[in-house]
């Protein structure tokens, strides 16, 4: 699909006549502003991208990502620099690690445990988005991916999902019997069962 067929109907959509001719060219120098929407905190595109798996939004904020760190316009090149960037400010990359998009979607992503692992620990251990991290992520039994995982679990799981065809996983925080938080890291791939039998099998390990 054309940018300009993704456009139009939305504009139409809010009463905006389009024309045949429709185009896209940068913004004159006296072009008057009619608008601003000012969009919501980038906290809560994270809740809405964890919580239910929202690619859209991981790509969104990928490029986002990039824009503020390397300058507009945003750009997955951009924005995966600076995954990779992060990723190595935190002490948390690992030999072999390929992250080729923010969404996880593309086969040539090569992530180990121990970097998401890792990854886990500084973010959750952030002053400054800590507690926003771990808010994000679904709950075990309530909502999000996870709302119909783990229901019998007395201890409160928060872990994010990931499924792809034959690939499953699931990376969180759970606390031991002292209520301190145990981060944990299950990736399983060239399942041979059924996504289900999956992830019972990770759900179980956890439960354990």
């Amino acid at each position: 699909m054309k940018l300009v067929d993704a456009v139009k109907p939305k504009l139409e959509a809010q009463g905006v006549s389009v024309g045949p001719q429709l185009r896209f060219e940068p913004v004159p120098a006296d072009a008057r502003e009619l608008l601003r929407f000012a969009g919501e905190p980038i906290a809560l595109q994270v809740r809405l991208l964890s919580k239910y798996s929202n690619n859209v939004v991981a790509e969104q904020l990928t490029k986002s990502l990039g824009a503020d760190r390397f300058g507009a316009p945003g750009s997955w090149e951009k924005g995966v620099r600076a995954l990779a960037e992060h990723v190595v400010s935190v002490g948390a990359a690992s030999p072999g690690n390929v992250i080729a998009d923010g969404s996880g979607l593309s086969p040539r992503n090569r992530v180990s445990s121990a970097t998401l692992a890792a990854l886990i620990r500084a973010s959750a251990r952030s002053f400054s988005y800590g507690p926003e991290f771990l808010a994000a992520l679904p709950l075990g039994g309530r909502d999000g991916t996870l709302e119909t995982r783990m229901r019998d679990l007395d201890a409160t799981v928060r872990a994010k999902t990931g499924h792809l065809q034959r690939v499953a996983s699931l990376a969180g925080v759970v606390p031991n019997s002292a209520g301190q938080p145990l981060i944990f890291v299950l990736l399983v791939n060239g399942a041979r069962g059924s996504s289900l039998d999956v992830d019972a099998a990770i759900d179980a390990f956890v439960a354990e």
